[in-house]
């Protein structure tokens, strides 16, 4: 009787779930209730296999199993086989009855959810027979509990019997004497967040933005990314581990040449078209591999990250879900973009290994998209003369006011970034008429785009802005009419920072445009006055000296012929 109470005191202990809490019944059926881990939301089917079975019965207080023998569900010879490769039985015979095997259990005193005690728990799976599990249950996706009913006591193994897919991991082996019993999985997801930094040229603090779920950019501007994994809790239950970024970037981004990922401190350079793996080890034994992957349908590329021991077949050292693991890239806002609240989405999922008792790390899991948006605005001005009639012929130019980046007390600009005194100098050497006036004469700004009109048309567009400070400046002025005085105004947009789907929800051209939130659309209209008629050189002055002129010579003719009549009389 003591050796029998012994076995269930290490058969208590050899369960492989933390916070496991036991009661026992003399009753003909017991029910195993298993909560699923907070990060695991997909379907599992358990199976309960019988290791040992017996009577069991309570007595003054005291739960005890007696006449045990082996389960319907082991091959006792095989499971002594397994059992000898561990080194506290070593010792078994190999004719060891199913008590020789409880009794030295019961002397091996194992902690829960120990090393040697999931060893243990190996070596029966491995020695499992043919048999069906004497008892499965079912947990849906939605459903945070299951339950096996058992109708048989002894003492069980539970384990999925079916491959896991979606946001889900196969448990760790659970071994457990039955009675109403409650467990919790040993299970753990990983997860992937994607953010994009916001940065604002025009900012006089530079960049300050943090990275968040949305940002708006100008049409060519490259644009900053990162992912953001974690591992799952129990990776050092694998001999083998991966992460693979599946990203998906939409028509508006053009797919980046090369990414920059950082892993347990290590940072590889990985091009996008690298055909070889890249390969490092952490002083604790951790072997890293970064690879191009393929990606799945629709996705744009993905990269796989691989983790295991550096010495063959031995598990990952704890130090893999230590810290997470980033991948920075930019991609190009490019001519494709769509402007507006629909924006230009950036998304990612992670696949990942979920099976801790595979050798090659095929099964796989999917995690839930993470989403960033990007947005972009279109300038449209219409133009008119001061009576309100289309006014084709004009030209104008924006440009955009840009800040320094101070490194080591030296300041650059962004490329074709000239001051407001240069550019107004070359302007007026080349129209002296042009008004540039609300260009800052020591402000650095570059000229983003320039639009001609011509022929009947009146309606010209900047297409992809960013928000910021702005000038828009007439560089060609219709025949006849004065030039637009330069007007600078602020492009200003609210759009979510934290969101799982992030919206637009404000866009102004503060002092000149009104913007329009769904079709990104920033409208104007922009006068020209005709300028003004002037009398001509020598005017109606001439005309009134040819008359009296005229008359001048007329009189003196009069005067002529009375003289000569007065000399014949």
């Amino acid at each position: 009787m003591k050796q029998l109470k012994k076995l269930l005191s290490v058969l208590f202990a050899f369960t492989i779930l933390m916070g496991m809490s036991v009661s026992v019944k003399a009753e003909d059926t017991y029910t195993i209730t298993i909560t699923k881990d907070g990060t695991d939301k997909a379907a599992h089917t358990y199976g309960a296999y019988q290791l040992f079975k017996g009577d069991y019965a309570e007595e003054n207080g005291e739960k005890t199993l007696s006449n045990i023998t082996w389960g319907d569900n082991i091959n006792s010879s095989a499971a002594i086989t397994e059992l000898k490769k561990i080194s506290n039985f070593s010792t078994l015979s190999d004719a060891a009855s199913a008590s020789d095997v409880a009794k030295a259990l019961s002397d091996a005193k194992f902690i829960t959810d120990s090393t040697e005690a999931q060893a243990v728990a190996n070596a029966f799976n491995t020695a499992l027979n043919s048999a069906a599990p004497k008892e499965t249950g079912i947990i849906a996706a939605n459903a945070n509990t299951g339950t096996i009913t058992i109708k048989e006591a002894g003492y069980y193994l539970i384990k999925d019997t079916e491959d896991v897919s979606g946001e889900g991991a196969k448990t760790r082996y659970i071994l457990c004497i039955v009675s109403d019993v409650s467990v919790t999985e040993k299970a753990s997801v990983p997860s992937v967040i994607k953010k994009v930094d916001d940065i604002i040229d025009s900012n006089t603090t530079e960049d300050t933005v943090e990275w968040q779920d949305s940002a708006d950019y100008d049409i060519g501007d490259a644009v900053p990314f990162k992912l953001t994994a974690t591992t799952a809790s129990t990776v050092s239950n694998y001999a083998k581990y991966h992460l693979t970024f599946q990203d998906k970037q939409s028509a508006g981004l053009t797919a980046p040449t090369s990414y920059t990922i950082t892993v347990l401190e290590k940072t590889f350079t990985l091009s996008a078209n690298a055909t070889t793996a890249e390969t490092q080890t952490t002083t604790n034994g951790t072997k890293i591999t970064v690879e191009n992957a393929t990606p799945d349908t629709e996705q744009t590329f993905a990269i796989k990250v691989t983790f295991e021991n550096s010495t063959s077949g031995n598990k990952i050292p704890d130090e893999a879900n230590s810290k997470p693991v980033e991948v920075t890239y930019t991609s190009v806002l490019n001519e494709n973009a769509v402007f507006g609240s629909t924006g230009n989405p950036n998304e990612v999922y992670l696949k990942f290994s979920n099976n801790p008792y595979s050798t090659n790390d095929s099964e796989e899991g999917t995690s839930p998209t993470d989403k960033v948006i990007v947005f972009t605005y279109k300038p449209v001005i219409t133009k008119t003369d001061n009576s309100g009639n289309a006014l084709a012929g004009a030209g104008f130019t924006l440009y955009k006011k840009v800040v320094g980046t101070t490194v080591n007390s030296t300041t650059t600009y962004p490329d074709g970034a000239q001051t407001g005194s240069a550019i107004k100098t070359a302007l007026h050497n080349t129209n002296t008429s042009i008004h540039a006036s609300a260009l800052n004469d020591n402000d650095y700004y570059v000229a983003k785009q320039m639009t001609l009109v011509s022929g009947s048309t009146n309606q010209f567009e900047f297409k992809g802005i960013d928000d910021g400070d702005y000038v828009l400046v007439e560089t060609t002025i219709p025949a006849g009419y004065n030039a637009f005085e330069s007007k600078a105004f602020t492009v200003s947009a609210t759009h979510d920072t934290n969101a799982d789907n992030p919206t637009l929800t404000q866009l102004t051209g503060e002092n000149l445009l009104t913007g329009t939130v769904d079709t990104g659309i920033l409208s104007a209209d922009i006068v020209n006055q005709k300028g003004n008629t002037l009398p001509s050189t020598g005017g109606i002055g001439t005309t009134v000296f040819y008359v009296i002129g005229g008359v001048l010579v007329a009189g003196a003719a009069v005067v002529l012929i009375a003289k000569n009549k007065m000399s014949k009389n």
